[in-house]
C-alpha cells in the first residue's frame, strides 16, 4: 500500500532486492541517496517479535524517539522486508496534529481502508461484513457508509465497547490464516478512542497471528495527562509491549551511511566526524546539513572521491532551511518566558549551567532552575546534564541542549544587540565566580568577550588559552587562539608601543605550534619570523628574544638555509654564555648540534649534543613545550647522536641512542616528540639495512602524524615508506610514492633532507630502466645540496652517479671519477659509514676489471676499523666483497 505522508523526516524510498535464495534483503535510502544504518539491534528486536507473532503470540513494539530520529525509516524497512517474503498483511496509519479533539481511530480506519484497497479477493470486506460492520460503516472505499442497508445503521447505533469488540474478533479471524501487521505511527498525536483500542488488542489473551507496531514521541507524553503514557507504562508492566527507544548515530554509523551515498567515491573520514560534530548523530540533521553542504559546494564529488572546497574547519556553519523552519515551530510552541530561557542559554552555549543563564537574565537563579528543569522533563530543547560547581562556592544545575542545531536555531534568533549584551554579562560573572582561576577557561571567556566586541579582554583570554594548549599539546588549538588574539590585536586601545610588544608576544607563541602543525618551513611559519624580527629590532631586548632565535634557527635549518641558520645560531649562543637560563642554553646548543649535523661538521656536532643533553632535565619538559615547542630537547638531542654514531661507524650505538629516545618520548608524552623520536629510529633502520623494523617505526610515525595533523612529519614518514619500497625491489611502486611524497614535503616549504630524497627518486627511476630521468635528478641533487650546504647528501649523490653511469655503460674512466670523489667527500668529513658504502661500489668496479689487490687495499682498513655492526648490510657487503 502507498505510504501516508511523513512529517518527521526527509523522504525515504524502499528498495528490496534478493540475493540468490536468500531471504529478501532490505535497504532504505535517503531521497538523495544512501542506506539505513545504526538500526540492526532495532530491526533485530523487530524480527523476534515478528517471529512470535507467527507462533500465535500477539505482539505490540513501540518505537520511540525525537522528531527525525529514523522511526518512520525504521518502519518502512522493515515492512518493506515482510512485504517482499509474501506472507502477512501489513496496514498502515498515522495520527496527524490536530488543533482540538481528533477524529476517533483516524490512524486505524486508515489501515484497514487500505488493506481493503488491495484486497483483490474482497475477503477482508467480506469479514468486515460479517464481524465488524460497525467499521465498514466507516470505510466508504471499502462498500460502507454511503450505501444504505446494515452497515450504515450500525455505524449510527455503534457503542464504544461495540467497536473495541468487533475489531477484536476481526483481527483474530483475519489472523487465523495469515500474519497481520499493523503499524500506526504518531500515537502522541493519536486521539483517545484509538489508544483505548490499541491498548484492548494488546492485552487480550485470545491466540492471535498479529503485531500492533506503533510509534510515538515520548517529549510529547511527559505531560501527565497523556494517556498513551500511562497505557505504555501499563503495558511495560504486564509484559505486554516492547518499547524500543531510537538512539542517535554513532560517528561509525555515519561513515557507513556516507559510504553508501557515494558508492563509486572514497570519503574523507573527517566528513563523518564533522557531521557528527554538527549534528550530534541526528539522522534527519545529518542528511539535511550533508545536503546543505553539497548544494553549497563546500563538499563535492570529484574523480572518484568526496573533497572540501576549503579545510573541513571553514565549512559554512549555518542551518538549512527546512531545518531552521522545524525548530522555530518547536521554539513558537514553547511560553515567552521559556523561550527567553532557552534563548539566553543559547548565548551560553550547548552545554550550560543555570547560573549562566541567570546572569545572562539579571533574575534569580531558582526560577530558571524551576523552568529548565520543567523543560527537560518533558523533552523540550534541553536535558539535564548534572551540576556545575563554580571556585566562589557557586553551584546550580547544568543543562544541554537536546542537539547542538537547536542551540544554533536559537542563537541566531536573538537580536545582535542582546547577544553582544548577553556575551558580556556571562562573561563576567564566570571571570569574577573563577576568579584566580580563570585560566581554566581561558577559552570560553575569550569567546564570550570576543562575541562582546571587548577585543582587550578577548586578546588576554586567547593568549592565556594558546599557552594552556601549548602545555597540553594541542598545537592546533594553540594556532587557532594565538591567530584570533593577533587578528583583534587592532581593536585593542593603547599605544603603538603597546600593541607592539604584545603583537611580538603572541607571534613568538604562534611560532612554535605553527611550525608543528604547517612544518617547519612553511610560509606561514615564514611570514610570523620575519613580522617578529621587524617587531624586535624596533623594542629593547626581552624574554621573547631567545625564543624567537631559537625558532629562527630551527625554520632556517628546515628550510635549508644552513648559513643564516648557523649565524643565529651563534648569536644565540653567545646570547646564553651571559644569561643564567637554562633551558635556553639547553635550547641553543641542542639547535646548534643538530645544524652542524647536516653540515656534517661531525665533532663539533657531537659536542654541542652532548653538551645540551648534560645540562638537561626531563622535569624542564613542559618549559621547553610552552617557550620553544618543537621536539623535547632530552629526545631529540638523541636522536640526532644516533644519526651522528651512524655516520661515525658506530651503527650499534646508533640503534640503542634511537631506542632510548622513544622511550623516554613515551614518558614525556608529547606527540611532536614520540612522533620524532620514531622517524629518527626508522632511518637508522634504513641505514643498517633493517627494513622491517624500519617499516614498524614508520607506522608508528604516521599514526602519530595523521592523528595530530603533522603534515611536514607525515611527509616525510611517507618518503620512507618509499625508500623502503625500492629497497624491496618495487620501481614503480617507488616512484609514485617518492613523487608524491616529495611533491607533498615541497608544499611544507621545507628543504632539508631533500637532495637526498632526489637521491633515492634516481635509483627508483634507474631500477625502472629510465636512467635519462635518473641521472638528471643526481644533477639536480648535486645543484641543490650544493646551493644549501648540505654536504652530508653530496656523498650519496656521487655515488648514484657513478653507479647510474655504469649501468648505462659509460667510460670506466668516468665512472671511477665520480665513485672516488664520493669516497674522498666522505673521508674528508669522518662519515666513515658513507665512506665504506662508496669504498665498496669502487672495489666492485675494479674487482670487474682484475685489480682485486688494490680492492683489497681500500675496504679491509675501512671494515676493520667498525668495532661493532658487523651484522648490518653495508658492512656484510663489504665483508663478501672481499671475501
Amino acid at each position: 500500500s502507498a505510504a501516508p505522508a511523513r512529517h518527521e523526516s526527509a523522504r525515504f524510498d524502499v528498495q528490496v532486492a534478493r540475493v540468490g535464495s536468500a531471504e529478501p534483503h532490505v535497504g532504505v535510502v535517503a531521497a538523495g541517496g544512501g542506506p539505513i544504518v545504526g538500526r540492526a539491534a532495532v530491526v533485530e528486536r523487530l524480527e523476534r517479535a515478528l517471529d512470535l507473532a507467527r507462533a500465535g503470540r500477539r505482539q505490540m513494539v513501540l518505537l520511540t524517539g525525537p522528531p527525525g530520529i529514523g522511526k518512520t525509516t525504521v518502519v518502512d524497512a522493515f515492512l518493506a522486508r515482510v512485504a517482499a517474503c509474501g506472507e502477512a498483511l501489513i496496514g498502515q496509519g498515522q495520527s496527524v496534529e490536530q488543533y482540538g479533539s481528533g477524529e476517533a481511530y483516524l490512524p486505524v480506519l486508515e489501515a484497514w481502508g487500505r488493506l481493503c484497497r488491495d484486497d483483490v479477493s474482497r475477503s477482508l470486506v467480506q469479514e468486515l461484513q460479517r464481524r465488524a460492520p460497525s467499521w465498514l460503516a466507516q470505510l466508504p472505499s471499502a462498500g460502507g457508509g454511503g450505501r444504505s442497508g446494515a452497515p450504515a445503521d450500525a455505524a449510527g447505533a455503534t457503542t464504544r465497547d461495540r467497536m473495541l469488540r468487533e475489531m477484536a474478533e476481526l483481527v483474530e479471524a483475519v489472523s487465523g490464516d495469515r500474519l497481520l501487521v499493523l503499524a500506526l505511527e504518531d500515537l502522541h498525536w493519536s486521539d483517545h478512542s484509538t489508544l483505548d483500542l490499541v491498548s484492548y488488542l494488546a492485552e487480550r489473551r485470545e491466540p492471535a497471528r498479529l503485531l500492533l507496531l506503533g510509534t510515538f514521541r515520548p517529549e510529547e507524553t511527559m505531560d501527565g495527562s497523556h494517556p498513551l503514557r500511562a497505557i505504555a507504562q501499563r503495558l511495560r508492566a504486564r509484559d505486554r509491549c516492547d518499547e524500543v527507544r531510537l538512539e542517535a548515530l554513532s560517528e561509525a554509523d555515519i561513515a557507513e551511511y556516507l559510504a553508501g551515498r557515494f558508492p563509486d567515491a572514497s570519503v574523507p573520514r573527517s566528513l563523518a566526524r564533522l557531521l557528527h560534530a554538527r549534528t550530534e548523530g541526528h539522522p534527519l540533521f545529518v542528511v539535511n546539513v550533508l545536503d546543505y553542504l553539497l548544494r553549497e559546494g563546500a563538499v563535492r564529488e570529484e574523480v572518484g572521491q568526496i573533497v572540501f572546497r576549503d579545510t573541513a574547519d571553514a565549512l559554512p556553519a549555518g542551518l538549512p532551511e527546512s531545518l531552521r523552519r522545524m525548530i522555530d515551530r518547536q521554539v513558537e510552541a514553547l511560553d515567552e518566558e521559556d523561550r527567553r530561557v532557552v534563548e539566553a542559554a543559547s548565548v551560553a552555549g550547548v552545554d550550560f549551567c543555570v547560573a549562566t543563564v541567570a546572569a545572562a537574565l539579571e533574575e534569580e537563579p531558582d526560577a530558571i532552575e524551576e523552568r529548565c528543569e520543567a523543560l527537560a522533563w518533558r523533552g523540550r530543547m534541553v536535558r539535564g546534564h548534572g551540576v556545575e560547581e563554580w571556585p566562589d562556592g557557586t553551584v546550580s544545575g547544568r543543562y544541554r541542549f537536546l542537539h547542538a542545531l537547536y542551540q544554533e536555531a536559537l542563537y541566531g534568533r536573538t537580536a545582535e544587540a542582546r547577544r553582544v549584551r548577553t556575551h558580556k554579562r556571562i562573561a563576567l560573572r564566570k571571570e569574577a565566580a573563577f576568579g584566580e582561576r580563570s585560566g581554566e577557561i581561558a577559552g570560553e571567556l575569550a569567546a564570550h568577550y570576543e562575541a562582546a566586541r571587548d577585543a582587550q579582554r578577548a586578546v588576554a583570554h586567547h593568549a592565556r588559552a594558546g599557552d594552556n594548549a601549548i602545555a597540553r599539546h594541542a598545537s592546533h588549538e594553540a594556532v587557532d587562539h594565538l591567530s584570533r588574539a593577533l587578528a583583534l590585536l587592532p581593536r585593542v586601545p593603547g599605544t603603538d608601543r603597546e600593541r607592539a610588544e604584545l603583537e611580538l608576544s603572541l607571534l613568538v607563541k604562534l611560532a612554535t605550534p605553527l611550525m608543528s602543525t604547517r612544518g617547519y618551513g612553511a610560509q606561514e611559519v615564514e611570514q610570523v619570523f620575519e613580522r617578529a624580527r621587524v617587531l624586535s629590532s624596533n623594542l629593547p631586548s626581552g624574554p621573547h628574544l631567545l625564543p624567537l632565535l631559537r625558532g629562527m634557527v630551527s625554520f632556517r635549518h628546515v628550510r635549508g638555509q644552513n648559513r643564516i641558520a648557523r649565524a643565529i645560531g651563534e648569536e644565540l649562543l653567545a646570547l646564553c654564555a651571559t644569561s643564567d637560563d637554562r633551558v635556553a642554553e639547553v635550547q641553543a646548543h641542542y639547535g646548534q648540534g643538530a645544524l652542524l649535523y647536516d653540515l656534517v661538521e661531525l665533532p663539533a656536532a657531537r659536542h654541542h649534543l652532548e653538551l645540551a643533553l648534560g645540562l638537561y632535565d626531563p622535569a624542564t619538559h613542559p618549559a621547553h613545550v610552552s617557550r620553544y615547542g618543537g621536539y623535547d630537547p632530552g629526545v631529540a638531542c638523541r636522536c640526532w647522536l644516533a644519526w651522528v654514531s651512524w655516520l661515525e661507524g658506530q651503527p650499534d650505538t646508533a640503534r640503542r641512542l634511537g631506542e632510548e629516545a622513544i622511550a623516554l618520548a613515551h614518558e614525556l608524552g608529547h606527540p611532536l616528540t614520540l612522533n620524532f623520536a620514531h622517524l629518527a629510529s626508522a632511518l637508522v633502520h634504513l641505514y643498517r639495512g633493517e627494513t622491517d623494523e624500519a617499516e614498524a617505526q614508520l607506522d608508528a610515525a604516521e599514526t602519530i602524524s595523521r592523528r595530530e595533523g603533522f603534515v611536514y612529519q607525515d611527509a616525510l614518514a611517507a618518503l620512507s615508506q618509499g625508500w623502503i619500497t625500492l629497497v624491496r625491489g618495487r620501481g614503480e611502486d617507488a616512484v609514485r610514492q617518492l613523487e608524491v611524497s616529495l611533491a607533498r614535503l615541497d608544499a611544507t616549504g621545507a628543504g632539508l633532507a631533500r637532495p637526498g630524497f632526489l637521491t633515492l627518486l634516481a635509483f627508483a627511476k634507474a631500477l625502472c630502466g629510465r636512467l635519462d630521468e635518473a641521472l638528471a635528478h643526481v644533477d639536480d641533487g648535486i645543484a641543490e645540496a650544493t646551493r644549501t650546504e648540505q654536504p652530508l647528501h653530496l656523498i650519496e649523490l656521487h655515488r648514484a652517479k657513478g653507479e647510474m653511469l655504469s649501468w648505462s655503460g659509460a667510460e670506466a674512466a668516468e665512472v671511477e671519477r665520480w665513485l672516488t670523489t664520493a669516497v674522498e667527500l666522505a673521508r674528508a668529513l669522518g662519515a666513515r659509514s658513507h665512506e665504506l658504502r662508496a669504498a665498496t661500489s669502487v672495489a666492485r668496479l675494479w674487482i670487474a676489471r682484475g685489480e682485486r689487490e688494490r680492492a683489497q687495499a681500500l675496504v679491509a682498513p675501512l671494515v676493520a676499523s667498525f668495532s661493532e655492526g658487523r651484522a648490518t648490510r653495508d658492512v656484510r657487503d663489504a665483508a663478501a666483497l672481499l671475501a
